[in-house]
């Protein structure tokens, strides 16, 4: 506790100093911050409804981490609530007259509403899914909830920075990319905790196996997707769609743009494509966090071109601000990795009383 505490408060330190130096590029960090935390959230959510739906049973005794993830929805419900009240000019439409159906669904009031009620959904989804009973019709509808917010929530947030630009692939290559992080968390999770604790029962080889597997399918699948919309994108060549790319792909964004493939798709896949990957922990966790740092750069390159153009490469601010995200993941994911120390424990001393 102490050590994640200490780290948190040189996070905070080092956040405020970027905050004072870059005022104009608060907003935009504040709102990746709060994405990336409930994109955790969701992508967990996922995890636990599709193993409820499907009567899955290699990943009962790791069910704590996806249970214990949307504990940071509070927190990005914070952030979010931040920007879209604190900082409106982060949404250039905030400031524009927008008339028709766009005027109206591009409203202040009507945007702060609409979010509220995912994040409230996602939180009372969370709660369902971690009683006893959860149902596969429940979990069934939480699926429902997931696909349709998911997609609305990636739309107004992200896709809304640049209001004259639309793709329909967008919210499902965002939704995917949430999986990815969320499955990644859990890999390092699971790894921390077999290093805590070689014997621990709750979490095997096989186990951590499944989640590099799954790891890497839905890397490639964001792979996928994000070619997809790109090619698209190059290929057809209209104006109000070519702006969004014109942008990231020029001057020093052209870096970053593609660092995100690299560290999102590339690094994992090359490790963990074959066994002898899937079974190094250290080749395991150099994928995850590449996977992880990579979506934190993809959301970078999503939000802050569309709000600050001028410079791309970040600075003491998003460095401050990534610090206190390690920081809160740390803390939510400590706690499930020491629930689920001490029901292996608990396992063990049951079995050794069986066998006396």
């Amino acid at each position: 506790d102490g050590t994640i505490l200490a780290f948190a408060a040189i996070a905070a330190v080092i956040a405020i100093a970027g905050a004072l130096l870059q005022t104009e590029r608060l907003g935009p960090n504040l709102l990746l911050a709060g994405v990336y935390l409930a994109g955790l959230a969701v992508g967990a959510m996922f995890f636990t409804a599709v193993h409820v739906v499907t009567g899955a049973t290699w990943s009962d005794s790791l069910r704590t981490i996806p249970a214990t993830l949307p504990s940071t929805l509070p927190m990005a419900t914070v952030l979010l609530l931040v920007v879209f009240l604190a900082h409106p000019e982060t949404y250039s439409w905030t400031g524009e007259q927008q008339s028709g159906l766009r005027g109206v669904w591009l409203s202040r009031p009507f945007f702060i509403a609409r979010s509220s009620l995912y994040l409230g959904l996602w939180m009372l989804s969370a709660r369902l899914l971690t009683r006893p009973a959860a149902s596969s019709r429940v979990a069934a509808g939480v699926l429902a909830v997931l696909a349709l917010t998911g997609w609305l929530a990636a739309s107004d947030w992200l896709m809304s920075l640049t209001p004259q630009w639309t793709s329909t692939i967008f919210s499902v290559y965002v939704f995917v990319g949430f999986v990815v992080s969320a499955v990644a968390a859990m890999l390092l999770t699971c790894i921390w905790v077999r290093v805590r604790n070689p014997t621990c029962r709750s979490v095997s080889e096989g186990q951590l196996r499944d989640l590099a597997t799954m790891l890497l399918g839905f890397s490639c699948l964001w792979a996928y997707l994000w070619y997809c919309q790109y090619m698209l994108i190059w290929y057809t060549n209209q104006p109000h769609e070519s702006t969004y790319y014109a942008v990231r792909t020029g001057g020093d964004w052209r870096v970053l743009f593609f660092a995100t493939v690299v560290l999102k798709w590339a690094v994992p896949f090359v490790l963990l494509l074959s066994r002898a990957g899937k079974r190094r922990l250290a080749m395991l966790t150099l994928a995850a966090g590449s996977a992880l740092l990579g979506h934190w750069l993809d959301l970078y390159v999503m939000i802050v071109p569309g709000v600050v153009p001028v410079r791309s490469m970040p600075g003491l601010l998003e460095f401050g601000i990534a610090l206190c995200i390690i920081a809160a993941c740390a803390w939510v994911l400590r706690n499930s990795a020491l629930q689920i120390g001490r029901t292996s424990s608990a396992s063990a001393d049951n079995s050794a009383t069986f066998k006396a």
